[in-house]
C-alpha cells in the first residue's frame, strides 16, 4: 500500500531541489513509472467494466465509473429478474 504524500507541493519543491542531479533523475523516473502503473491499472479497471456490461448485458452503454460490489449486485439481480432496461 503506498503512503500517502506528506507534504505540500511547494515542500515537495524544495526538498526535491535539494537532491543531487542524480537523485533528482531517480525520482523522476520512479514517479514517471508510478503514473504509467496507475494509468494501466485504469484502463484494465475500464476493460473489465465493460466485459461486465457486455456479460451481464444490463445496463449496457451506461457505465460511467467503476462499479461497487453492490451495484453489480443490484445489476446481476435485475437482469435475472428480467428487468433490464
Amino acid at each position: 500500500m503506498r503512503q500517502v504524500m506528506q507534504h505540500s507541493p511547494q515542500e515537495f519543491l524544495v526538498l526535491y531541489g535539494q537532491l543531487s542531479q542524480h537523485k533528482q533523475d531517480e525520482l523522476f523516473l520512479h514517479l514517471r513509472t508510478m503514473l504509467e502503473e496507475e494509468q494501466e491499472l485504469a484502463a484494465k479497471t475500464s476493460d473489465i467494466n465493460k466485459e461486465l456490461e457486455e456479460f451481464i448485458g444490463c445496463g449496457a452503454g451506461e457505465m460511467k465509473e467503476v462499479l461497487s460490489i453492490e451495484k453489480m449486485n443490484e445489476i446481476i439481480a435485475a437482469g435475472w429478474a428480467g428487468e433490464c432496461k
